[in-house]
């Protein structure tokens, strides 16, 4: 009975067996994935690398550029491929790639299946810095190449290797490079590249706009004074930028008293009631000194001055009105100086900005001359004002 059932357990499990052994056999005769054979590759190549075996760089190199890569599939980041194009002496694949990549470019190699993470782009750029002046060397005794070629090729290495770990070469001395490059070699199939890749440099725009947000202390002179307080103001103001010219628009609206009764129809408008000063500004000035720290500009312009009871109270006693210095256009000058606090982005755009925070100190002088429309108002107004705002202008790229 025990042999039956011993027997009956090893028919029943000879299936999974052969199931297994199947299985076994069809993975281990499963041709090698692409992704596969490219971490292969560039292991390889790494480990070819390394070892300086150029000659087997070169064929590992070839073989995944032509035999493996594909639509779908990238095999080497454009930088791992044209530092091993440096290393091996492929100077004709280095400068078949330097040329402006179009949008349809990105989103081509975008679309494809990237590498596994591995080491070889750290460590070519890595041996590459450490190397460069070899490398340069050995790209400037081909004789092959013009002396076109050879000028942007070692250029175009030096900007490879540049970065904020890498001293030997700054983006001042790229741009000199660059300009002397397309200098000496005008209107060269890679001056797009060099322009657009090489050289950057970048310069504000002629205009650009500030904001603020004020307020201070105005005093009053003449027969203005013997009628109202000092007032206390409150306003936001706009600047429109062109090279050194200001455009200022300002709202102020400051808060003060009167003094003494004033007589209207039924009545009076008694001492010590609330009084506002509206003093819209348009005005023009020119900035005269301008350095990291901070900005001198004088302004000239029209300012209308409007001086009376508040609103509220109009609206509660019409007659009111009648106490009222109504709007007078006004000659404005002054001066303003800007201290700059830091600097900020997307002040004025999303995208690049030469742009900083500032502290305004600001004095003005009107006067509306109220003694030709009304008795007994001559005067004038100082103002000094202290505000906090932003000024930026848009950046763009100089080609």
């Amino acid at each position: 009975m025990r042999l039956y059932f011993t027997l009956l357990l090893l028919l029943a499990a000879m299936p999974l067996f052969a199931q297994q052994s199947d299985l076994k056999r069809e993975l281990l005769e499963m041709e090698e994935s692409k992704p596969e054979l490219i971490s292969r590759g560039r292991r390889l190549l790494l480990e070819r690398f390394e070892s300086r075996d150029l000659a087997k760089m070169a064929e590992v190199k070839s073989f995944l550029v032509n035999e493996v890569e594909d639509q779908n599939h990238l095999v080497l980041f454009l930088i791992e491929r044209i530092l091993v194009s440096y290393w091996i002496g492929d100077y004709t694949d280095v400068l078949s790639h330097s040329h402006v990549m179009e949008t349809e470019d990105y989103i081509r190699i975008a679309q494809k299946i990237k590498p596994t993470g591995d080491f070889l782009a750290k460590t070519l750029i890595t041996e590459s810095r450490r190397e460069q002046p070899v490398l340069t060397n050995k790209l400037k005794n081909t004789p092959d190449l013009s002396s076109l070629e050879k000028e942007f090729l070692a250029l175009n290495l030096l900007y490879l290797l540049e970065g904020p770990d890498y001293p030997e070469i700054s983006q001042e001395e790229l741009n000199f490079l660059a300009d002397k490059f397309l200098a000496s070699y005008p209107a060269n199939d890679y001056e797009a590249y060099t322009r657009e890749y090489i050289r950057q440099r970048f310069e504000a725009s002629k205009w650009g706009l500030s904001a603020e947000f004020f307020t201070g202390y105005g005093v009053y002179t003449g027969q203005l004074e013997s009628e109202f307080k000092n007032s206390i103001p409150f306003g936001i103001a706009f600047d429109v930028i062109y090279s050194n010219w200001v455009l200022f628009l300002r709202n102020y609206i400051g808060i003060t008293r009167n003094k003494n009764d004033v007589p209207i129809t039924g009545g009076v408008w008694p001492a010590r009631s609330q009084a506002r000063m509206f003093l819209p500004e348009l005005s023009i000035g020119y900035r005269v000194a301008d350095t990291p720290t901070f900005g001198v500009t004088p302004f000239a312009g029209f300012a209308w001055m409007d001086l009376g009871p508040t609103i509220h109270d109009m609206q509660q006693n019409q007659y009111l009105q009648e106490a009222a210095l109504t709007f007078r256009r006004t000659p404005t000058v002054g001066l303003n100086l800007d201290i700059k606090m830091g600097s900020v982005n997307g002040l004025v755009s999303p995208g690049q900005e030469q742009s900083f925070w500032f502290i305004r100190l600001r004095y003005a002088y009107q006067t509306p001359q109220y003694e030709r429309k009304y008795n007994a108002y001559a005067g004038s107004l100082h103002n000094l004002t202290v505000g906090v705002g932003g000024t930026g202008r848009r950046v763009k790229k100089v080609y």
